[in-house]
């Protein structure tokens, strides 16, 4: 079924085996953050209806993504060669956002989730007056942060150096040269570390539940 936003106007898929049968349903909206409604009797391509108090509005300069699929990763990718990464991040499973520039990208980590981000240093580079976005990551609240796996691509380190890793905030430095040279050799590797950080944090967010943090 797709569902197109009243808010925001995302357009959203949801598998036809996640929508009750003959009961109407509601779920969180992707890009807005708005809870939709939808009715038994409405079809496929329906618009979710919102009541006034539920609507959220985004900050300005955010586009939605055109169409997202429920429970799909959402990967945001940050290059100047964002077309190469997308396709990366759906081989890996995640759909992709490919933000314009710094102000969008800064208010969609703000706003929005993302399972992963891609950054590189020649994005950073582009002309802007706001922080960039690394520092907007490394100030994101704890338990918004720890969901993101974050790939930093720049030079003067070594591909998979977890001390620059950790120096920077990030998950996992890639060193450009590589990205530009042995993309293809890097896709094992970084799926390895991908799978790691899963697994943790399925391990922590189960020990969250059990006490109650979660």
């Amino acid at each position: 079924m797709e569902i197109t936003c009243q808010n925001c106007n995302a357009q959203i898929k949801v598998p036809d085996q996640k929508v009750p049968k003959d009961q109407p349903f509601a779920f969180k909206c992707p890009s807005c953050q708005g809870r939709i409604m939808v009715e038994p009797s409405q079809s496929s391509g329906v618009r979710g209806e919102f009541s006034k108090s539920e609507i959220h509005t985004p900050p300005a300069g955010i586009a939605p993504m055109k169409v997202m699929d429920i429970g799909k990763r959402t990967a945001m990718i940050c290059h100047t060669k964002s077309e190469t990464l997308a396709k990366l991040a759906h081989e890996f499973g995640y759909q992709a956002y490919l933000p314009g520039d710094h102000v969008t990208a800064i208010r969609s980590l703000r706003f929005n989730e993302y399972s992963m981000v891609i950054c590189s240093s020649e994005f950073e580079k582009i002309p802007h007056d706001k922080a960039t976005i690394l520092q907007t990551l490394q100030h994101l609240g704890m338990e918004k942060r720890r969901k993101m796996f974050v790939i930093f691509i720049g030079e003067g380190h070594s591909s998979f150096d977890r001390m620059t890793a950790l120096a920077m905030s990030v998950n996992l430095f890639i060193a450009k040269s590589d990205f530009e040279n042995n993309l293809n050799k890097l896709m094992v590797p970084i799926k390895n570390e991908l799978n790691e950080h899963e697994l943790n944090y399925s391990i922590f967010n189960k020990t969250l539940a059990v006490i109650g943090g979660a």
